[in-house]
């Protein structure tokens, strides 16, 4: 039995192979507007295509794939891609597609600090 965190892989500094029910994606990082957990299944939400494939993975283990100066926690249940971020308020983050996201009490702080940080030019 596979385990989940096989159906992804890093091709390289800026891609993920991920495996989609019947097919083998690659997709740039940077394409990756967030991350959501629904049943069991990663819906991972894309810029160029607007497409959603779903992934079935753990989110921890999925995230521990991504690049962590790129992309952060706001909920239990969303990571964002930090370059895509239009705006944020306490409760919630507005995305380059216009979705809007939740941020939860647990993970603002955490969010905060690396937003800044990520903003302040320390994106290395």
């Amino acid at each position: 039995m596979e385990i989940a965190y096989r159906h992804f892989s890093l091709l390289s500094k800026d891609k993920i192979s991920v495996l989609c029910r019947d097919r083998r994606l690659v997709l740039p990082f940077s394409d990756i507007i967030y991350v959501e957990i629904r049943s069991h299944y990663l819906c991972l939400t894309l810029q160029q295509s607007g497409e959603k494939p779903e992934v079935r993975a753990r989110l921890r283990d999925f995230a521990a794939q991504l690049p962590q100066q790129l992309f952060c926690q706001c909920h239990r249940s969303y990571i964002v891609n930090l370059d895509h971020i239009r705006r944020y308020t306490r409760e919630s983050i507005t995305l380059s597609n216009h979705d809007t996201v939740p941020i939860s009490q647990t993970f603002a702080a955490a969010f905060k600090k690396k937003y800044d940080w990520y903003y302040m030019g320390n994106k290395g």
